[in-house]
């Protein structure tokens, strides 16, 4: 049993979370009393849960804040980026906007401009293959693409717009063969055109390999960006926008001494404020 507390409700991306403020780390919450937290219909609501703590700091001498995201059954989140622009959209409000945020992924660079919030993700690479995807109301299977970006992904091109709305996602995608760890899938249909203003433009779908479907998602916009340069080849731009069901994410793809970095950006806003407890 935990004590009244107060919370946040922000969404970015389609994605709520409840953020609570968590500095020295102290609050006892089980999976079950996360679950009954982010429960639909009998608690508060919400994709999932972030505490935000203090945590020792790995470079310089102030302490850092720790994102420690939780799924909506408890269990412990992937790194997904929404949950950390979440974060940074509670603190800001506080008017304490962090440079660096700690999380299972490692340091995460933060930059923050108006309302959009910029995360780096660091080096990504190829990995899983190229799998052949199968997923409901798609005639044929289609061809896709391993990228390893904090978690691994499988992007697919589609042909249109109609062939991305009409997907059946209530059920996992298959994948022949099996990729590394069950990768999220990310359904992608270039712009049209694919260049405007400089930047390359996507619409995508996601299905998350321990969510399901989801509106959308910054790291999820990352792989979808990567893999469509990828096949486009040198010559295809570096900043992309990729849009899903209600968000779009900005993607930069930078080229440092250590290889090729990601950075994504998006906004979340703060939804409403109240206290709970389990």
């Amino acid at each position: 049993m935990i004590l009244p507390r107060p919370f946040t409700k922000i969404e970015s991306n389609g994605n709520d979370y409840i953020v609570l403020l968590d500095e020295r780390y102290e609050l006892e919450l089980d999976s079950e009393q996360i679950a009954a937290i982010c429960d639909r219909h009998r608690g508060i609501g919400a994709t999932g849960l972030v505490r935000l703590s203090k945590t020792e700091p790995l470079h310089g001498d102030a302490p850092q804040w720790l994102v420690d995201a939780r799924n909506a059954d408890g269990t412990v989140a992937e790194l997904r980026g929404d949950e950390v622009i979440a974060a940074v959209e509670y603190l800001a409000a506080n008017n304490d906007v962090p440079t660096v945020i700690s999380s299972r992924a490692g340091e995460l660079e933060i930059t923050r401009s108006g309302d959009q919030t910029r995360v780096a993700l660091g080096r990504w690479r190829l990995a899983g293959g190229e799998p052949l995807v199968e997923a409901r109301r798609l005639d044929v299977p289609r061809p896709g693409l391993g990228i390893e970006l904090c978690t691994p992904h499988v992007v697919v091109a589609l042909s249109s717009s109609e062939e991305l709305e009409q997907l059946d996602l209530r059920a996992r995608p298959e994948l022949d063969p099996a990729p590394f760890d069950d990768a999220t899938v990310v359904f992608v249909v270039p712009g049209d055109p694919l260049i405007q203003g400089g930047r390359g433009c996507l619409a995508a779908r996601v299905y998350d390999r321990m969510l399901g479907e989801v509106p959308g998602g910054a790291v999820a916009a990352g792989a979808a960006a990567l893999a469509v340069r990828y096949w486009a080849g040198s010559g295809a731009p570096r900043q992309w926008d990729v849009r899903g069901n209600f968000g779009a994410n900005g993607v930069s793809i930078e080229l440092t001494e250590q290889g090729e970095t990601v950075s994504v950006t998006g906004s979340a806003r703060r939804v409403f404020t109240g206290e709970c407890c389990a």
